[in-house]
């Protein structure tokens, strides 16, 4: 706003710049005493004779000096004049970038001085309402930024503080915290990991900080002109609820499992002397007890892998021998349903590193639901290196997936279809668990499927070197 307001000024100056009137003034005077002197001369030089021009020479020098001396006091007083009208102007510049927008410029003898101060003054009280437009600006983004409950940081390329609102002054326990280097106002390792990924990878951050006994999520960022960006989010609660769901979870599946295990072992005795009948309604509560086992036994595996404190066994496992051992497990389910089994694994020596059991039990859930979920057709298996990464990839070609389930169906006790999950005995929570497991190896899991055609999870996971 301020370039366009100067910018609608410049034919203003542009004709006082043009104007010629002052300039003129000045020409006039030395011309006239320049050709006042040279008829002095001529005259001089048409008299004859030479005791005549003798005779008028005093009268050359004086009048040669009175031209002089008249021209230097002409030139002396419009130098005072013009010097002073340019001295005010700088003057009042001064104090303009002092921010002193109240100027009042007294009126020069000359007309184009006057409309230099005429534009002056318009420039003065455009930038005074530009001045108080961001002031305006500035409060209001400083209400908003201070009503913002997240902590807000921003850093230039040296690690100085630019903007700190009110929340991160709680957050650090101090109030003046602008101009200051970050580690003078706070200090945490994982803060400055941060701000030191931040320079390097130019990429959005996300990291778990402990300040004070309280949890807070630090997101970082870059901003177009270079200045870091942070935020902090106090999760402290949320952190609180999920471990005291987590606990509850846990205790609760402990207290089930054993009654449960018990349950099933009356039901299986009974059905040794049972009726036909009977024997047919003990089938029907084991296969539900079996369901409820499943289900207790699968949210202990999740509160574990949730846990903070969950330790990976790592070691390094060729991919070839894993799916042996998990194929051994399910080649009788897949042989039963008459499914092909390709296994397609170009280097037999491929190697990743992670814990056995946890993947292990990640490859059962994603082979067992490609064999509940396949009537006819083939399960595919393929293993392969791309950019030192392992991409494990699990396809079948079965029912498929809606796209509109595929981003929630690792979702704990998410179901696609409900009633079938019960008859073939699922929990809705095996990729759930899945997902859990691949995430704690620092890998990803993705999902691509069609309707009717089958689907393909692939694993990707860190090579046997990283």
């Amino acid at each position: 706003m301020f370039v366009g307001s100067v910018t609608k000024l410049r034919p203003n100056i542009r004709v006082i710049l043009s104007g010629n009137a002052l300039y003129r003034a000045i020409v006039q005077v030395l011309f006239l005493t320049v050709i006042f002197t040279l008829a002095v001369f001529l005259t001089i030089l048409l008299i004859k004779s030479s005791e005549q021009r003798i005779n008028y020479l005093p009268v050359l020098i004086i009048t040669g000096a009175s031209a002089l001396i008249f021209s230097l006091i002409s030139g002396f007083f419009f130098y005072r004049k013009i010097n002073r009208a340019i001295e005010e102007l700088n003057t009042a510049a001064q104090r303009m970038l002092k921010g002193d927008y109240q100027i009042h410029l007294t009126p020069s003898r000359f007309a184009e001085f006057n409309r230099l101060f005429f534009t002056f003054h318009q420039l003065t009280d455009a930038i005074r309402a530009n001045y108080r437009e961001l002031r305006q600006k500035k409060g209001w983004l400083t209400a908003i930024l201070n009503s913002i409950q997240e902590g807000l940081l921003v850093l230039d390329d040296r690690g100085r503080i630019l903007i700190a609102n009110t929340s991160f002054r709680q957050i650090a326990g101090t109030k003046p915290v602008e101009d200051q280097f970050y580690w003078q106002v706070l200090r945490n390792p994982v803060l400055s990991d941060v701000i030191s990924d931040l320079q390097s990878r130019n990429a959005r951050l996300s990291r778990k900080m402990e300040l004070g006994g309280r949890q807070f999520l630090i997101n970082g960022s870059l901003s177009p002109t270079g200045e870091k960006v942070i935020t902090f989010s106090d999760i402290s609660e949320i952190v609180q609820a999920s471990t005291m769901k987590r606990d509850f979870i846990q205790n609760v599946s402990h207290e089930l499992r054993t009654p449960l295990t018990a349950i099933k072992g009356y039901i299986e005795t009974m059905a040794e002397t049972a009726t036909d009948q009977n024997r047919n309604y003990l089938h029907i509560i084991k296969r539900h007890t079996d369901r409820l086992i499943r289900i207790v036994n699968d949210l202990l595996t999740l509160s574990r892998l949730e846990s903070p404190q969950v330790q990976l066994e790592t070691e390094v496992l060729n991919v070839q021998e894993l799916f042996n051992d998990v194929l051994t497990v399910l080649r009788p389910a897949i042989q039963q349903k008459g499914l092909q089994l390709d296994l397609a694994i170009p280097d037999p020596s491929l190697k990743i590193k992670g814990d056995r059991l946890y993947l292990e039990q990640a490859l059962i859930n994603l082979l067992d639901n490609a064999v509940r979920y396949t009537e006819k057709g083939k399960i595919t298996i393929n293993a392969e290196t791309n950019d030192n990464r392992v991409s494990i990839t699990v396809a079948d070609t079965g029912i498929g997936i809606a796209p509109e389930h595929q981003a929630r169906i690792f979702e704990r006790f998410y179901v696609v279809d409900r009633t079938r999950s019960r008859q073939s005995g699922g929990t809705g929570l095996g990729l759930a668990i899945v997902k859990h497991i691949i995430t704690i190896h620092n890998g990803e899991i993705n999902v691509e499927s069609i309707p009717g055609l089958g689907s393909k999870f692939t694993l990707i996971l860190p090579n046997a070197d990283e």
